[in-house]
C-alpha cells in the first residue's frame, strides 16, 4: 500500500491511497481513492487507512508492504502511521519512499552556504519577474533580442520537494541568463538600452532589487556554485525521472542509484580535470555577461576567518575546486550512500534480493547442505514463513535454483519481473512466492503524488 497526504484547494487534508500488486505476471500500481482526514497524526492516518480498507472489503492480513515519506507522523517507530498499521498487519514492512530519500540527500547537500545562497537567489530572480507583468514584458523584449531561439520565455521557480523541476529551473536560468542580465541592466540604466525602451519609469524598489541581482551575477562564488550545481544535479536528473516510473522494482531502482554513485565517484576521483572543464565553462559564461576583461576571483583570504572557507590556493580555479566542487560532490556521495545502503533497507528486502540470479554465482558443488542459503535469505524466509507453500523444502529448492542459473550458456535476466516470469512455479514454488513478494514491495509513493497533479 502507498499513501501520501496533501491539503487541497479548499485547505482540507486529503489522504491519497494506492495499491501495488502483481496480476497476470505484471506489476500494477493503481490509485484507489482520496480519503479526507481532519488531522494528520500517525494515529488519525492509520485509523483512516484501516477504516477505508475495511469498507472496501480488504483484509489487512494480506498487506505485505507500506510506503510513505519519512515524516515522523508516517515513519515514527512508536506512534507513526506505519508502526500502528504493523500492529494489525505484522508482515506489512515500512519502506521509506526512494524519491523522498533522493530529495533529502540533495537538500542536505544544498545546505552548504554557497549553494544555499545560489539556490535562493535563482528563486528570487524567478519570482522577481513572475510577480510583475511589467518586468516580464521587459524580459520578453530582451529574450527576443538576445536569445530569440530560446523555447522558454519565463524563468522557472524551483520546487523544494520535486528536484526534477529544480534541475529544469537551472537549465532554463542558464539559457535565459544573457537576457535576464540585459533586463536587469536596463532597469538600473534605462538610457543605455534604447532597444528595450526608456519610458518604463521603474520604482525605487525594482531598481534596488535589480541592482542587487546584478551584483550577484558579478559574484565569482555565485557563478562557480551555479555551474557546479548544474553539473552535479544533471547527473541526478535521469535517476529522478526513473524513480518516478510506474511499477518500478527494487532491483532497477538500486541499479540506477549505484550507476549515479559511480558517476559521482568518478567526478570526485578525477576532480582536477573534471573541474578544470567546468571552470572554463564558468569563465566563458562570466565573460559573455560582463565582458572579456572580467575574471573570476577567489574571495579574500585572511589570517583568521570564521564565516567562510579560508583555504590557501594559488588560483581561483584551485580555490573553488577545493572549497565548492570537492565539498559538494563528496557530501552528495555520502548522503546517497547513507540513504540507499543496506542499513537503510528493511532486512526482508535484502534477503529477497539473494534469490536473484546475479547473486547465485556459486556452483552447486560449493553449496553445502548445512549452508546452502545466505543468512539474509533464511531470515526473509522465516519472516514470510506462512506465505510459503512448502517452507521446509526451500534449502533444497534454492540449490536447484542456483544450479539452474549456473548452467553453461544460461542467460541471466536483468529485471526482477523477467526473473519472476522465468521461474517455474511447479519446480520452484517457494522461490516463486518470494519473487512475487519482492515485486510487490513498494519503492516510491509517486503514484499517490501523481493523483494530486
Amino acid at each position: 500500500m502507498l499513501a501520501d497526504e496533501l491539503a487541497d484547494v479548499a485547505n482540507k487534508e486529503q489522504l491519497s491511497i494506492s495499491f501495488r500488486y502483481v496480476y497476470d505476471r505484471m506489476v500494477k500500481e493503481v490509485f484507489v481513492d482520496f480519503v479526507e482526514v481532519e488531522r494528520i497524526t500517525g494515529k488519525a492516518l492509520a485509523e483512516a487507512i484501516i477504516h477505508s480498507l475495511t469498507v472496501w472489503g480488504l483484509s489487512l492480513s494480506h498487506m505485505r508492504g507500506q510506503c510513505f515519506d519519512g515524516a515522523s507522523n508516517m515513519a515514527g517507530a512508536r506512534s507513526g502511521c506505519s508502526a500502528i498499521l504493523r500492529q494489525a498487519a505484522p508482515l506489512a514492512v515500512y519502506h521509506h519512499c526512494a524519491s523522498h530519500r533522493l530529495n533529502l540527500a540533495v537538500v542536505s547537500s544544498c545546505k552548504i552556504a554557497a549553494f544555499r545562497n545560489t539556490e535562493s537567489y535563482i528563486g528570487e530572480m524567478a519570482r522577481f519577474f513572475h510577480f510583475s507583468a511589467k518586468r516580464q514584458r521587459l524580459l520578453d523584449r530582451a529574450i527576443d533580442i538576445v536569445c530569440p531561439k530560446a523555447h522558454a520565455k519565463k524563468l522557472k521557480d524551483s520546487c523544494k520537494t520535486r528536484w526534477i523541476q529544480h534541475i529544469d529551473s537551472y537549465i532554463v536560468f542558464l539559457k535565459l541568463l544573457p537576457a535576464v542580465h540585459m533586463t536587469l541592466e536596463a532597469m538600473v540604466s534605462p538610457d543605455s538600452f534604447d532597444d528595450l525602451g526608456t519610458d518604463w519609469n521603474w520604482v525605487g524598489e525594482t531598481v534596488m532589487k535589480a541592482n542587487g541581482f546584478i551584483h550577484q551575477l558579478e559574484c565569482s562564488t555565485f557563478l562557480a556554485s551555479f555551474k557546479i550545481l548544474l553539473e552535479c544535479l544533471s547527473c541526478l536528473r535521469s535517476l529522478t525521472m526513473k524513480l518516478q516510473m510506474q511499477a518500478i522494482d527494487v532491483i532497477y531502482a538500486y541499479k540506477e542509484v549505484n550507476r549515479v554513485l559511480s558517476s559521482l565517484k568518478s567526478m570526485r576521483s578525477d576532480a582536477t580535470s573534471r573541474y578544470s572543464a567546468i571552470f572554463k565553462e564558468t569563465t566563458k559564461l562570466a565573460k559573455s555577461l560582463h565582458g572579456e576583461d572580467f575574471e573570476l576571483k577567489q574571495p579574500r583570504v585572511s589570517a583568521r576567518q570564521t564565516h567562510r572557507d579560508n583555504v590557501p590556493a594559488s588560483s581561483a580555479e584551485e580555490y573553488f575546486r577545493i572549497t565548492l566542487y570537492n565539498e559538494f560532490v563528496s557530501h552528495l556521495i555520502e548522503e546517497l550512500e547513507e540513504r540507499f545502503t543496506r542499513l537503510s533497507t528493511p532486512i526482508n528486502t535484502v534477503g529477497l534480493l539473494q534469490i536473484l540470479p546475479s547473486q547465485c554465482t556459486a556452483s552447486t558443488s560449493e553449496l553445502m547442505p548445512e549452508a546452502s542459503m545466505p543468512e539474509e535469505l533464511s531470515e526473509a524466509a522465516e519472516f514470510y514463513m506462512n506465505d510459503l507453500p512448502h517452507a521446509v523444502m526451500l534449502p533444497t529448492e534454492y540449490r536447484m535454483w542456483v544450479a539452474k542459473w549456473n548452467e553453461p550458456g544460461c542467460e541471466v535476466p536483468g529485471k526482477l519481473i523477467d526473473v519472476f516470469k522465468a521461474c517455474d512455479p511447479v519446480a520452484f514454488p517457494n522461490i516463486h512466492v518470494l519473487l512475487h513478494l519482492a515485486l510487490t514491495l513498494p519503492i516510491t509513493t509517486c503514484e499517490c503524488e501523481r493523483s494530486f497533479s
